[in-house]
């Protein structure tokens, strides 16, 4: 374990942050038991919203489930990074044991410290992470807006992968709003500088 500052944000309220969700190895691997078919899209999505976070300078938040079992064991490579989806020195990096992002208490802190606009969160999955998450968020609340396109979900009870992704986007957008990776990206090119301070930290596990 690694302790890594977090910048706190200062400056005007509707800066965005971008929060990216397990890109784990796990589930872009076929034949893993958490493997996606419909994977490859939100990938190339949550890489259009990363380059263009980066280029906009607007601060990225890496959320990773990390636990003691096969699935998302901290040494084995299924748990790592989805290669082209990693985290720099100057992105905040979280890890949790359990679906909602709140779990970690470090990004607990994050949410009510930051002083950003909305968090736009997207990842896998949607049916689990993204929507505990938000949920998490209301009482709290905390904006959330969800990139449907950059993320994907597991079937279950009969319904598909997409099906599934479907109705999550639904109920999501009773809580909070919910867009396409293009729409995002159009806003993204609007967004103001952000200007960084080092006066937080908070300890963060790599």
């Amino acid at each position: 374990m690694t302790h890594t500052n977090i910048h706190a944000f200062t400056g005007r309220k509707d800066i965005p942050t971008l929060v990216l969700v397990d890109l784990q190895r796990e589930y872009v691997c076929e034949h893993r038991p958490l493997g996606l078919e419909t994977a490859p899209e939100a990938v190339r999505n949550c890489k259009r919203l990363l380059n263009c976070a980066r280029r906009e300078k607007i601060p990225v938040a890496f959320m990773r489930w990390q636990q003691g079992t096969n699935i998302f064991n901290r040494s084995g490579d299924f748990s790592d990074w989805i290669d082209g989806l990693k985290p720099t020195a100057s992105d905040m990096v979280f890890e949790r044991q359990w679906p909602s992002c709140y779990a970690s208490s470090e990004f607990s802190t994050m949410m009510q410290s930051a002083r950003s606009g909305s968090v736009i969160i997207a990842g896998f999955t949607g049916a689990v992470a993204c929507l505990s998450t938000i949920l998490d968020g209301v009482p709290n609340q905390h904006s959330f807006v969800f990139v449907d396109d950059a993320s994907a979900s597991h079937g279950h009870n009969g319904k598909s992968e997409v099906e599934v992704q479907k109705l999550t986007s639904f109920f999501i957008s009773i809580f909070a709003k919910t867009m396409t990776t293009s729409e995002v990206l159009a806003e993204f090119s609007s967004a103001p500088q952000v200007h960084l301070s080092r006066k937080e930290s908070y300890h963060v596990v790599r």
